[in-house]
């Protein structure tokens, strides 16, 4: 008889709620960054205020990324890793060429936000395809973001290669990332993500992450759950998380597997009840 992982609870902290303190650190990122690009850069009495306010966009990134990489790495780990990674740089990037500018003490040209902008072009491609590919968001706002991360490189290139041509493309260059990343930012503050298929997909990628270790050593692996099972299993997680923690934690296993340690007291190894 085949053995399953019996299901534990998660974090305290549900996906939906972390789906929307994602949403509103992103809405902070896009109205201080607007701010710190448009009006701080036009007026020179705003300068400090505007790289403060660069500053605090950059710390927003660092969260968002951690939460973002929670959310999708039941969609793809390494893609969800990888879009880590072009945030992160992006940030260092772009704080670096703040301190240099709050070191010359004016605004000294746009070359290092088009460097760092193609990174987020680059992160903006791998959350639209992540959030498409994910069960738990609205496709629509996939397209949205990867159009966003479209705009973003075809502008940070044409400002590198051309200046003069890149301006030609300001503002109508810019209404795909805005609406894309706003889109983004609003359905993760006000919607956030359907709890029930991200349950299942983590359940999945749960599933995977225990069958591959198995495969490797050449036993067979568990037959893989129909979708009325893990429609069982996501409801019975969600059960679990519900009650209390304390009494979920204590709770007898049935079927639990021990093995002896220490001095001949049973050690629980692993969690699993029969299918």
């Amino acid at each position: 008889m085949a053995l399953e992982p019996f299901p534990v609870a998660a974090d305290r902290i549900s996906a939906r709620a972390l789906a929307r303190i994602a949403g509103g650190l992103y809405v902070v990122n896009i109205v201080l960054g607007a701010f710190a690009v448009g009006a701080a850069e036009s007026l020179p009495g705003l300068f400090r205020l505007g790289v403060a306010a660069h500053v605090v966009v950059g710390l927003t990134n660092i969260p968002l990324a951690v939460i973002s990489y929670e959310l999708f790495r039941v969609v793809s780990r390494r893609l969800a890793l990888l879009d880590v990674f072009f945030i992160l740089v992006a940030t260092a990037i772009e704080m670096a060429f703040v301190l240099v500018e709050l070191s010359a003490g004016e605004t000294v040209g746009a070359a290092g936000y088009d460097v760092s902008s193609i990174f987020f072009a680059f992160y903006d491609l791998t959350i639209g395809y992540l959030v498409f590919r994910s069960t738990f968001m609205p496709r629509a706002v996939g397209v949205l973001m990867v159009l966003s991360g479209l705009s973003y490189m075809a502008y940070s290139f044409a400002d590198i290669l051309g200046p003069g041509f890149a301006a030609l493309l300001v503002p109508w260059i810019q209404v795909p990332s805005l609406v894309g990343e706003g889109s983004l930012a609003l359905t993760l503050l006000i919607v956030g993500v359907n709890g029930q298929r991200w349950l299942v997909a983590r359940h999945r990628f749960d599933q995977f992450s225990l069958e591959r270790p198995i495969r490797r050593q050449g036993r067979a692996h568990r037959p893989v759950q129909s979708s009325h099972q893990l429609r069982e299993a996501s409801r019975s997680i969600a059960f679990s998380e519900a009650n209390d923690w304390k009494a979920e934690k204590h709770r007898p296993t049935p079927g639990r597997m021990t093995r002896r340690g220490g001095a001949g007291r049973p050690v629980a190894k692993a969690r699993y009840h029969e299918v």
